[in-house]
C-alpha cells in the first residue's frame, strides 16, 4: 500500500465514505484534515452510521466538517479553491448528516432493545418467538437504551442496521454511483471489537452488493460492483480505564477483555471468501500496544477521545482504495492490503504514500504553519498585515494590491479557523502515546514552534551552515513560484502559498536518497 493521491485520474474521482460508529467518524476527522491540506479527490460524500446521535466523535466530526466547507465556499467565491480544500464535501444524507438505525423509534417514549423490537406483542402472537428473544439475550442486554449505542454488543446493532436497505438516500447513492461511469468507489469504516462498527460493516457491504429490490411503485436499482467496494477493519487500537460506576439502566458496558475476544470473532467473517460480506479489498488496521483512553464513557457528549493515529491509517486506506479506483477483477476478490509501522512512535517513513505525496503533505504543512503564524497568527487576525506585507516581493509578482487582505479577509478568517482545528488535531497526534512524529506540533500555539523545526525528523537549523529558517525564508521560496506564474490575483496566491511552500520544503526537508531508490 503505497498511495498515489497527486495522479489527475484520482483527482476526477467521487468517494463515497460511510462512517460507522464512533472509529469511523474519527477515521472520517483525519479524512477531512487531509482534504484541507490539498490531498483529498475531488468529491466526498459522507454518510455517519451511528445511534448514539450525542456522540462527541459525531460533534467533533461535524464542527471539523462544517469549518471546512465554510473555508472552501468563501475560497470558492474569490476563485481560488483549486489548491487546498479542492474537494467538494458533500452529505449523502440531505436532511441530518447522520443516520441512525433507530431513528424511525425516535416518536417512542421506550428506547430500550426489548421495546425496539416489540417483546411485548410476541407474547400475544408469538410466544415462542418471545420465550427464544429471551433465551438468547440476558436480561441486561434486553433493557439497554439503544439510544447510547450498541455498547460492545454487534448482534444487537445487526437487528437494526437492515433497515437502511429501505432508505431514499440508499437508494439515490448507488443510482449515482451506476450515473457516474466509473469513477465513483464506496469505502466503509469501523472497528471490529466494538458495537455500531462491527454490526454496520457486514450489513452495509451486502446491502451495497445486493441493490435495491423491486418495491410496488419503485424502480429495482441494481448493487455495485464488488470491486468498487473497500472497507477498513479497525482492531482494538485503545483501551478503557475502569469505569466509575454501572449504566444507569443497568446494561453492558464495553470492556477490555471483549474487545480482542469480539475482534478475533468478527474477522473470520471477512477472511472466507465464500461467505464474506462482498467488499472487494479489505483494509485491517490495528495497534500492538493499544492506547488506554482518559475517560470510560458510554456515549454521548463525554465520550471525548483524542485522536490516534490508527484513524489517519484508516482514512489514508480509503484514500488508497480511491486512488486505485477500486480493484481490478472480479474473480479473484477480495483484496487484503496491510502496511507495517517499524517503530514504537511511527513517522514519515511509517506513512503507506508514495514519495511525491509525502512531499505534497510536507509541503502543505509548512503552508497550515506559515498561514498560522503570519497571515492569521494561532486561527486569529493580525493587526495589520497590509503594512506587515510591503514591499514583499511575492505580492508585487502576482499583483495583489495592499486592499486584497481585507477584501478577502472572510476567506482568510475561514481558512485560519479550518486549518487551526488540523493544528489542534496534530497536536494531538504528536502528544498521543505512541505518538505520531510527523510534525512538531507540540505546542498550542503555531508560533511556539519554529519553522525549522516543524517537519519531524528531517534535521533542526544550522546544519550544513545555515541559520534557522522564519516565515521570509519561506516568502523567498514563494518568491521563485510567483515569478514562474502569468496569472496574478487572490487564487494565484493560494496557488503559490501551495507550490512555493512545497519548494522550501524539498529544500529544508528533503528525503535522503537510498542505493537503488527509484522515484514511485
Amino acid at each position: 500500500m503505497s498511495a498515489n493521491l497527486l495522479s489527475p485520474d484520482y483527482r476526477q474521482r467521487t468517494l463515497v465514505y460511510l462512517a460507522l460508529g464512533g472509529s469511523g467518524a474519527r477515521a472520517l476527522e483525519a479524512l477531512l484534515h487531509l482534504c484541507a491540506l490539498g490531498l483529498g479527490p475531488a468529491q466526498l460524500r459522507v454518510l455517519l452510521v451511528d445511534p448514539d446521535q450525542a456522540n462527541a466523535a459525531i460533534t467533533r466530526v461535524g464542527r471539523v466538517l462544517d469549518q471546512y466547507r465554510a473555508a472552501r465556499e468563501r475560497l470558492a467565491d474569490a476563485g481560488a479553491a483549486t489548491s487546498f480544500f479542492r474537494t467538494e464535501v458533500v452529505d449523502a444524507l440531505p436532511e441530518s448528516r447522520v443516520w441512525s438505525p433507530i431513528a424511525d423509534d425516535g416518536y417512542m417514549p421506550d428506547t430500550r432493545f426489548a421495546a425496539g423490537v416489540d417483546r411485548q406483542v410476541m407474547d400475544a402472537d408469538a410466544p415462542e418467538l418471545g420465550m427464544l428473544f429471551d433465551l438468547l439475550n440476558s436480561r441486561r442486554v434486553r433493557e439497554m437504551d439503544l439510544a447510547m449505542g450498541f455498547r460492545g454488543v454487534p448482534s444487537v446493532g445487526t437487528v437494526f442496521m437492515n433497515r437502511l436497505r429501505d432508505e431514499a438516500f440508499f437508494a439515490q447513492l448507488l443510482s449515482q454511483y451506476h450515473g457516474a461511469a466509473g469513477s465513483t468507489v464506496f469505502f466503509a469504516a469501523g472497528s471490529v471489537f466494538g458495537g455500531t462498527g462491527a454490526a454496520a460493516l457486514p450489513v452495509v457491504g451486502r446491502a451495497l452488493r445486493d441493490g435495491v429490490q423491486q418495491q410496488p411503485g419503485a424502480t429495482a436499482i441494481r448493487g455495485a460492483s464488488r470491486a468498487r467496494l473497500g472497507a477498513a477493519l479497525l482492531l482494538p487500537y485503545f483501551t478503557l480505564p475502569t469505569p466509575g460506576g454501572a449504566p444507569a439502566d443497568g446494561g453492558p458496558r464495553p470492556e477490555n477483555a471483549l474487545f480482542a475476544h469480539n475482534a478475533a470473532g468478527a474477522l473470520p467473517t471477512y477472511l472466507d471468501r465464500e461467505r464474506d460480506p462482498g467488499y472487494g479489498a479489505y483494509y485491517v488496521v490495528g495497534d500492538s500496544m493499544p492506547r488506554e483512553q482518559a475517560r470510560n464513557e458510554l456515549g454521548g457528549d463525554a465520550q471525548a477521545n483524542a485522536a490516534h493515529y490508527v484513524e489517519l491509517f484508516a482514512a489514508l486506506a480509503a484514500l488508497d482504495f480511491t486512488a486505485r479506483g477500486g480493484e481490478e477483477r472480479e474473480d479473484r476478490l477480495p483484496i487484503y492490503r496491510a502496511t507495517g509501522v517499524g517503530s514504537d512512535e511511527p513517522g514519515w517513513g511509517d506513512l503507506p504514500v508514495d514519495r511525491g505525496t509525502r512531499r505534497a503533505l510536507k509541503g502543505a504543512l509548512v503552508a497550515l504553519h506559515t498561514f498560522l503564524t503570519f497571515f492569521r497568527p494561532n486561527g486569529g487576525s493580525p493587526q495589520d498585515l497590509a503594512a506587515a506585507l510591503h514591499g514583499v516581493t511575492w505580492t508585487g509578482l502576482l499583483r495583489l494590491p495592499p486592499a486584497t487582505w481585507s477584501d478577502r479577509s472572510d476567506a482568510l478568517d475561514a481558512v485560519g479557523r479550518s486549518w487551526m482545528s488540523t493544528w489542534e488535531w496534530l497536536r494531538e497526534l504528536r502528544r498521543s502515546t505512541p505518538a505520531l512524529r510527523l510534525a512538531a506540533a507540540t505546542a498550542d500555539r503555531p508560533d511556539r514552534v519554529p519553522t525549522h523545526a516543524l517537519v519531524e525528523g528531517f534535521g533542526r537549523g544550522g546544519e550544513r551552515g545555515r541559520s534557522p529558517d522564519d516565515v521570509f525564508s519561506v516568502f523567498r521560496a514563494w518568491n521563485t513560484e510567483a515569478a514562474r506564474r502569468r496569472n496574478g490575483g487572490f487564487g494565484a496566491f493560494m496557488e503559490v502559498l501551495r507550490a512555493g511552500s512545497e519548494r522550501f520544503s524539498e529544500d529544508r526537508f528533503p528525503e535522503a536518497e537510498q542505493p537503488g531508490q527509484e522515484e514511485d
